[in-house]
């Protein structure tokens, strides 16, 4: 596992997908959220009964 992640690591295709994912994955989650009115809280209020 270890040489895996180095590997992932050191490689600039792999190092940039990673952080691509970081960045983009998070900026278009809150898009959706915003473009269509979701509550991200909405699950905790119904309470737990």
């Amino acid at each position: 596992m270890g040489h895996l992640a180095r590997w992932a690591l050191e490689t600039p295709v792999t190092l940039g997908f990673l952080c691509y994912l970081l960045v983009v994955v998070p900026i278009m989650g809150i898009w959706l959220v915003h473009k269509y009115n979701w509550q991200h809280w909405e699950p905790f209020d119904k309470g737990h009964k």
